[in-house]
């Protein structure tokens, strides 16, 4: 897993911070967070992309 997912997952799921927290973190759009989370964590909780 890309490092940049590993960051949003770790922010997200880990320390609880909101959607516009992590992109104003890592200076991507919302957008791009929702749908990096929700690829990550699909494939960190399938087992597929370990941390």
């Amino acid at each position: 897993m890309p490092i940049r997912d590993q960051a949003i997952v770790v922010l997200r799921h880990w320390e609880d911070q909101s959607v516009a927290t992590v992109a104003q973190i890592l200076r991507i759009s919302v957008s791009a967070v929702k749908m990096r989370d929700a690829r990550a964590f699909s494939l960190f909780t399938s087992g597929g992309g370990g941390i």
